[in-house]
């Protein structure tokens, strides 16, 4: 199976070594309650620290496309793995285009345990998880 990442096409291999996941859906997303009263950005990563099932995306070592050296791929300090049993079920970031939002992603088959998971952070946060019907 070949995925397709920006202009490089890897094996299902090649992309689990730089930590791509194949297998994630998009579930949907904690948002602001209102726009006057944002998602808190310190208190998102304070509660990465803090939250049982969540840690930071951890770095990895891959091939750089370009130069073909060995690269170390740096995790997003804002992007939550969410974990059970110290496996990873989803995650949670920020959304890169700049909305106030943060994106939920869960294994196709642990949709149900994730949402639950992203329905307490967000209450957590003052905000509120929507769920969106899955799609890959």
């Amino acid at each position: 199976m070949l995925v397709r990442r920006s202009c490089l096409s890897l094996s299902a291999a090649e992309a689990a070594k730089v930590g791509w996941q194949l297998n994630m859906m998009f579930l949907g997303r904690i948002e602001p309650v209102s726009a006057s009263s944002p998602i808190d950005p310190d208190k998102w990563l304070a509660l990465i620290d803090s939250h049982d099932s969540l840690v930071h995306m951890p770095s990895r070592v891959g091939i750089n496309p370009f130069t073909r050296e060995p690269w170390e791929y740096k995790g997003s300090p804002s992007t939550g793995i969410i974990q059970k049993g110290g496996t990873k079920i989803g995650s949670i970031w920020w959304a890169m285009d700049g909305s106030p939002f943060l994106i939920v992603q869960a294994e196709h088959d642990l949709a149900e345990a994730v949402a639950g998971i992203a329905e307490e952070i967000a209450i957590i946060l003052g905000a509120r998880f929507v769920q969106e019907d899955p799609i890959m």
